[in-house]
């Protein structure tokens, strides 16, 4: 989108500092923005991109927001149809307004329009066919292959969630008849829009008067750039050069360490879906079928996005070596190919909650974890002492190194005050799991526990 660098630079010139919000009293949310000229729209000029799911609702928790305005070229289809279905149980209005050259509400940007319970286009509005394109998948027999299944889905979700949006059922044909861009004609974006005199007249010449200001004010951004280029020669960039030397620091700051992620063979992510409960089939190193059909069954379970050409994700990786090591049982029943173990017997997390005398153990050091067979799979190290909430810091690591998640433990005292249920509530990519639910017994200086699916740990102060 031609606009979007432009974009970013009168964003960041606008919030250099917190106290000077720009000339349009501007807060950015990840690619959302919202302005204090319009204090109930929110406006959203970018790519879908990962993660602006959590950005909306940081928006939607700041500010009394009723309407969001729409001028975004598509992209992530599984954001797309989660900020979509925000919308519309929030019961947010949507709005494609006229915007400036070729702008509009594209692709999966479409799918956020269709959420909208009140809805109005006057603005570009297509969609086309799901699916992966480009030259190289285009050559690539294999690789569309690969792709089939993922795109099925895809389309499932797709029409799941149009149909509870209401979507006119003529829409699906115009979507999935090519990859091209289907415009919408001037009547059919009439037929689409809902309850649109709901969308009040002040509120809407606000909108479009910002708009309109807002991208004016964009266009002479860019001319006072282009001037500025031009004027600067390559003799004042040699006098400048020494005065910008001197503000370079000597020492650069430390980078952040990267996140240790295990580089898996085909044979290896075969032997995880396996232990996981979706059956793999032998362990040969041949990405077939059947490999295929159980990534695509472990990635529906656990909410992971399905992408065939990128399987080997850290968020995949991490999650298939969780599940398939943490408190699983010694024999796995095989249900095919399409389905993974989901019975409450083969859980892949033990549940719930911890009980034990808080004044007995003050400050933990150090809670180990064994599960069946697997001795020291992974190790729980809190940090803290107890608050007024039962509360600490702690990390969960994998024997292999993997730091799998960070989170915090918090107590209900009992009306007694001697003892706490605490629960431990996990983070692990976008899933919530509650981890051990046991009673601590006393053994010397050390307190263990098992819980009811033989999840042995220890605790010690």
């Amino acid at each position: 989108m031609k606009y979007l660098l432009s974009l970013t630079l009168i964003i960041w010139s606008s919030i250099t500092f917190a106290q000077d919000r720009g000339p349009f009293d501007l807060t950015v949310y990840g690619s959302f923005l919202h302005t204090g000229e319009v204090p109930s729209a929110l406006f959203f000029f970018n790519d879908i991109e990962q993660y602006d799911s959590f950005e909306l609702r940081r928006a939607l928790r700041d500010h009394a927001i009723k309407v969001v305005v729409l001028g975004s070229d598509g992209g992530s289809v599984f954001e797309g149809l989660s900020m979509a279905g925000i919308l519309n149980d929030k019961s947010i209005a949507t709005y494609v307004p006229e915007l400036p050259g070729d702008m509009g509400c594209y692709s999966a940007c479409a799918y956020m329009f269709f959420g909208g319970q009140v809805r109005l286009a006057k603005g570009n509005l297509a969609v086309h066919q799901a699916g992966s394109y480009g030259m190289k998948n285009d050559e690539s027999k294999q690789i569309v292959s690969e792709t089939q299944q993922a795109t099925q889905f895809t389309v499932s979700e797709i029409i799941g969630f149009l149909n509870e949006f209401d979507t006119p059922p003529w829409v699906y044909e115009k979507m999935f008849r090519s990859r091209e861009f289907y415009e919408f004609s001037d009547k059919e974006k009439a037929e689409l829009s809902s309850r649109s005199s709901e969308l009040g007249a002040v509120e809407l010449s606000s909108i479009d008067n910002f708009i309109a200001r807002f991208f004016d004010h964009l266009e002479k951004l860019k001319v006072k750039e282009k001037e500025m280029s031009a004027n600067v020669s390559a003799d004042q960039l040699t006098e400048q050069k020494p005065q910008i030397d001197k503000k370079i620091p000597k020492q650069l700051p430390p980078e952040k360490p990267k996140k240790f992620v295990p580089n898996l063979s085909i044979s290896g992510i075969q032997k995880f879906l396996n232990a996981a409960g979706c059956s793999a089939g032998p362990a040969d190193g041949k990405w077939g079928a059947k490999t295929k059909s159980a990534v695509i069954a472990f990635s529906r379970q656990h909410g992971l996005k399905i992408d065939m050409k990128n399987v080997l994700s850290d968020e995949f990786l991490i999650k298939i070596i969780d599940t398939s090591l943490k408190c699983r049982p010694e024999k796995h029943t095989d249900q095919g190919a399409n389905s993974c173990i989901s019975k409450a017997s083969h859980a892949s997390y033990c549940d719930d909650s911890i009980e034990s005398d808080l004044r007995k153990f003050p400050k933990f050091s150090l809670l180990r974890v064994r599960c069946g067979r697997e001795a020291g799979v992974y190790s729980l190290k809190l940090v803290g002492t107890t608050t007024s909430h039962g509360g600490y810091g702690f990390e969960l690591r994998h024997k292999s190194g993997i730091n799998v998640m960070k989170s915090k433990l918090s107590g209900i005292f009992l009306a007694n005050g001697l003892y706490a249920k605490l629960r431990m509530k996990v983070y692990l990519g976008n899933t919530n799991r509650n981890l051990f639910n046991i009673k601590l017994k006393k053994r010397g200086s050390t307190y263990t526990g098992t819980t009811a699916r033989g999840c042995e740990v220890a605790v010690s102060n």
